[in-house]
């Protein structure tokens, strides 16, 4: 696959919308629900990046993966991909959040689409419509409010086909958007089992040591935990500010 062109950087700063200020309108960046909001647009990945996002992609493609554990707390939830986030109990600002995460699910699911169909991208994708897939509340907690996403429809294929790729895309969508607490990072780690005794709300916080760096602006550092979550049938989390996503490990 031809790889678009792309700059030293893998991804430049994220331009964010500016809106108005009356009322009824959109909360500008500068608010605290700014982080739920996100950018309209942002610069896309670089060459580099989008070929080693397809490697990981043919790789899971090629190998096929062994059924993920089903985790105990929720005999709902797909063999695949979950979601857990945590939210203001604000009903406006919690609508904010659940639609932008799930938007940025849809782009994932669009991004892997094309991926595996070997496609040239220069630009983000439009998400995908969610009609054909998406993310469903599986489990809902007051606190403020702690939400467990998994997914249905097309999503839910990519899910269990290509979990790992599917994630890794979520959560750089999530990054490249700004639809992460400011300063908190992103980060990538292998889990176990035991991890997913509890519904994964609210998200940890994470020492450096305890995850490699992985974000829209550096794809390579954290490849080699991908990579062995694929080969090797391991867990796998990103954990991006108040939303984390995680891949459970193969069955036994």
């Amino acid at each position: 696959m031809a790889n678009p062109p792309g700059n030293e950087s893998e991804l430049s700063s994220v331009s964010r919308r500016s809106a108005a200020n009356g009322p009824t309108s959109t909360p500008s960046p500068d608010s605290e629900d700014a982080h739920l909001i996100g950018a309209t647009s942002a610069p896309f990945l670089s060459g580099a990046a989008i070929g080693r996002l397809a490697d990981v992609a043919a790789k899971e493609r090629r190998q096929g993966q062994d059924r993920r554990r089903r985790v105990a707390w929720s005999d709902r939830l797909v063999d695949g991909v979950v979601c857990g986030l945590h939210l203001p109990d604000r009903t406006y600002t919690a609508g904010l959040g659940l639609a932008a995460v799930d938007r940025a699910a849809r782009r994932a699911a669009a991004c892997l689409d094309l991926l595996n169909e070997g496609q040239e991208m220069r630009d983000w994708p439009r998400p995908s419509h969610p009609t054909y897939g998406g993310l469903r509340t599986s489990y809902a907690r007051a606190g403020s409010l702690d939400v467990v996403l998994d997914t249905y429809g097309h999503l839910t294929t990519l899910a269990t086909s290509q979990p790992v790729a599917i994630a890794a895309l979520f959560s750089l969508t999530l990054d490249a958007f700004g639809l992460l607490r400011w300063g908190s990072g992103l980060r990538i780690r292998h889990v176990t089992k035991e991890v997913l005794d509890q519904p994964p709300v609210p998200v940890p916080e994470l020492e450096p040591a305890a995850g490699a760096p992985w974000s829209a602006q550096d794809t390579k550092t954290a490849l080699p935990v991908i990579l062995e979550a694929i080969q090797n049938g391991r867990g796998v989390e990103f954990v991006c500010g108040d939303v984390r996503i995680i891949v459970s490990p193969a069955a036994d």
